[in-house]
């Protein structure tokens, strides 16, 4: 509708993906909540000998083979991710990536912690992937929680596909920009005005 829409740049909207602005504050709140959370109670990370992954993945995916192949499918992402970052010299990088047995081990934490709930929504995740065609919005997920850093433990929460694709890589200072210009958007409309998200400046009808 002519009231709900705005005019930005290709790269903001890109970012900005499906935020709106109840999402945008819920990633603000829930990264406060994340440092203050990690700051008091660091999450504790155990990982195998280099010498005994293979004999840990072996005995996981006997014992769990949904859980083992979703974590596993995770972890591949997230050290391809990292692996690009390298060659790019993109400051995300991180030269000390979690082992395979450290990533689950964070995950299980965070279970201990939150169950098996999103940590931006409460709402419940699994770890079904669901098909090709179809993905699982409510399988499990690891988010950056700033998109601005790269996969360090302080850095990730566990939460459902659906929230993470639709969040993508919008950054926290994005957030503050979509609350603040959507304040800004509803009065100038009312002044018969638009406004540029990007650059503030009035664009007119």
């Amino acid at each position: 509708t002519e009231e709900n829409i705005v005019f930005c740049c290709w790269l903001f909207n890109d970012r900005k993906s499906a935020v709106d602005i109840k999402m945008a504050k819920i990633i603000i709140e829930k990264k406060k909540e994340w440092l203050a959370i990690i700051k008091n109670n660091p999450i504790k990370i155990n990982s195998v000998a280099p010498e005994e992954d293979k004999y840990f993945r072996k005995t996981m995916r006997e014992k769990d083979p949904i859980k083992y192949n979703k974590i596993k499918d995770l972890f591949n992402g997230m050290r391809r991710r990292n692996k690009k970052w390298y060659k790019a010299k993109n400051k995300r990088y991180n030269p000390e990536l979690l082992s395979f047995s450290g990533f689950v081990s964070f995950i299980d934490e965070y279970i201990k912690i939150f169950g098996m709930n999103c940590f931006y929504t409460g709402e419940s995740i699994e770890f079904k992937t669901g098909s090709q065609k179809k993905k699982n919005r409510n399988a499990i997920s690891i988010d950056r929680i700033d998109s601005d850093k790269g996969y360090t433990p302080d850095n990730m929460v566990v939460c459902s596909n659906g929230f993470n694709t639709d969040k993508k890589g919008i950054l926290i200072q994005d957030c503050h920009i979509i609350i603040k210009k959507e304040i800004e958007r509803k009065f100038n409309f009312s002044q018969g005005r638009r406004i540029h998200y990007s650059r503030g400046g009035i664009v007119g009808r």
